[in-house]
């Protein structure tokens, strides 16, 4: 590729977390920094809010993190079983 943008997506686990690569090219060569932007998904019972207070002071503390959220996700298997994923989503620059 001579110019543009490229997107490669990779799941990591077997909850659905995934890991987005965004390549910026400029005349063939791979532009620095590198975007990567985690969806880390985390099982885990409604009623757990310690885990999800973890999960945000982790994210909050953590300078080499930006664009941080947080989401609770319910599956369709969820809605059987009652188990949520608090799903912690970040953007890292590697360079």
């Amino acid at each position: 590729m001579e110019f543009g943008k490229k997107l490669s997506t990779q799941l990591l686990d077997d909850e659905g977390s995934t890991e987005t690569k965004t390549e910026t090219y400029m005349h063939g060569q791979v532009q620095k920094p590198v975007r990567i932007r985690y969806e880390i998904r985390h099982r885990t019972d409604k009623t757990d809010l310690e885990t999800l207070a973890n999960i945000a002071e982790k994210l909050i503390n953590d300078p080499s993190k930006f664009d941080t959220e947080l989401k609770l996700e319910k599956s369709k298997a969820g809605e059987v079983s009652g188990c949520y994923h608090i799903v912690e989503c970040y953007t890292a620059l590697e360079y």
